[in-house]
């Protein structure tokens, strides 16, 4: 029984001998090498808002859209440093500090807005030359808006009552009422319907088109 336990144990260190020669110890030859390959985004967490992108071999969390930079709106994974030139740069570089004009706005004239370099010379017409070009002088009426029964719109109104001639701001409540029409003022007298007036000083109404007197009629 001594002899065969021997053998037993002998056959088992050896297997256990050629097991650890044969085989490889982990972490030494079996390394992955592929863990060389890790970029460095790998063991950075950025926001939702931005993202990570490996700028000169360093990992950097840059916004996922442009960031508006004065007049300009910067790439992805750029940031701005100038908004008065609208300069944009990679995170971390350096940044001029020159301060920029703005890009001038022409002057308002009337309903245009002149070009830079041009000056308002008629505002009723909106008409804009260079300085010290001669302008027109005629005077040109505000566009009349939308008819409402009898009246017209301001800008920036719209009828919605045309028998009672109300005007409102676009989305704001109307009255339903309905207005009878009546007849044109004429000095101290109405005009019957159909009719308008002639002569307001002695408050005479004639159909359209029709004789009219010319007198002058005084007040009592």
């Amino acid at each position: 029984m001594a002899v065969i336990s021997f053998s037993s144990k002998a056959l088992l260190v050896a297997v256990l001998v050629a097991t650890g020669v044969i085989g490889n110890p982990i972490g030494l030859n079996s390394r992955d090498d592929s863990s060389d390959s890790i970029t460095p985004c790998a063991t950075v967490k950025c926001t939702a808002e931005t993202t990570c992108k490996v700028i000169d071999g360093k990992a950097q969390c840059v916004p996922i859209r442009g960031v508006p930079c004065g007049n300009t709106v910067c790439e992805a994974g750029l940031t701005c440093c100038n908004p008065s030139c609208g300069i944009c740069t990679k995170p971390g570089m350096a940044c001029t500090q020159q301060v920029c004009n703005p890009i001038p706005v022409g002057e308002q004239c009337g309903p245009t807005v002149c070009k830079p370099g041009l000056e308002c010379c008629n505002a009723s017409c909106g008409i804009c030359v260079e300085p010290g070009q001669g302008c027109t002088e005629q005077y040109c009426l505000p566009p009349r808006g939308e008819q409402c029964g009898k009246t017209f719109c301001k800008p920036g109104t719209e009828c919605c009552n045309p028998s009672c001639g109300i005007c409102v701001e676009p989305g704001k409540g109307c009255t339903k009422q309905l207005c009878l029409p009546t007849g044109e003022q004429c000095g101290k007298t109405v005009c019957p319907n159909g009719q308008v007036c002639c002569n307001s000083s002695c408050g005479i109404c004639t159909p359209p088109g029709g004789f009219c007197t010319q007198q002058f009629c005084n007040e009592e």
